[in-house]
């Protein structure tokens, strides 16, 4: 009962009795941005609107409704973590904040496609970059936040979920900002951390990606014959759908292909 939850969510932080210093209001303010972050998912999933004239202006303003969705969530997620910093429920918050930093760059990326006056390109291509520069330094700082407590105590299923999402995450967005060898860093750091784990091959293969941007044909070979070899030593048992997008045999064809190029 989403919009039923939305409306009491609203009443209290809008309340005149609850203040930001009250559990209540607090936990409140939390649980709207993620339900709002919900909500802006589901709206960019959705089909574009059929009253548009074409199919193009539908899919932008279908677009465009997602990405003002998406404002919302940001500016409530950063008034969260920036008032509760220490939160049980601030770790998640700047994940999803991260995200909807993400989930920004679509719009203005789309509009870059049909728009040829230069300023106005300029300007989108900055909101891209702001975007992926500031989601960057929040995954980063989420990823040492959550590297420090796991020296002191065992982190919640969900905690150790977005440690993991944080190594990839900030190496994709430096790969989207075209900044390939600090990516190629990062995606290392992420497979010394997942070693044994099938998310490894998801790391070697796009450091292979960076390298053949760099014009380094024999280094991503190489990256690619360093994830085949983890693949066999990969157990028989092993679960791959849970962390990455192939299975064991789609990733041996897709690693034989990618290392014929």
């Amino acid at each position: 009962q989403v919009a039923s939850a939305k409306e009491m969510l609203l009443a209290n932080v809008d309340s005149e009795t609850l203040t930001p210093r009250s559990v209540e209001w607090r936990d409140s303010l939390f649980a709207l941005g993620k339900l709002l972050r919900r909500e802006a998912v589901e709206v960019a999933a959705r089909g574009p609107a059929g009253d548009a004239p074409s199919a193009e202006a539908a899919r932008l303003q279908q677009m465009e409704e997602a990405h003002a969705a998406h404002q919302e969530v940001a500016s409530l997620l950063t008034q969260a973590v920036d008032r509760y910093a220490d939160a049980p429920q601030a770790i998640e918050a700047k994940y999803l904040l991260a995200e909807t930093r993400r989930q920004l760059t679509h719009w203005p990326r789309a509009n870059l496609e049909t728009t040829t006056l230069e300023s106005t390109r300029r300007n989108m291509q900055q909101e891209i970059d702001a975007a992926l520069q500031a989601a960057a330094a929040d995954y980063a700082e989420l990823r040492d936040t959550l590297n420090a407590k796991r020296d002191q105590a065992e982190l919640t299923d969900v905690e150790a979920g977005v440690l993991r999402n944080c190594y990839f995450a900030r190496a994709d967005v430096l790969f989207e900002l075209g900044q390939y060898e600090p990516a190629i860093d990062e995606y290392s750091l992420a497979v010394n951390r997942f070693q044994d784990q099938p998310a490894a091959l998801e790391a070697l293969v796009q450091i292979a990606s960076c390298y053949r941007r760099l014009n380094q044909p024999d280094e991503a070979r190489g990256t690619l014959k360093q994830a085949q070899f983890v693949l066999k030593r990969l157990d028989a048992n092993t679960d791959f759908a849970s962390t990455t997008r192939y299975g064991r045999q789609q990733w041996d064809e897709l690693l034989t292909w990618m290392s014929a190029l």
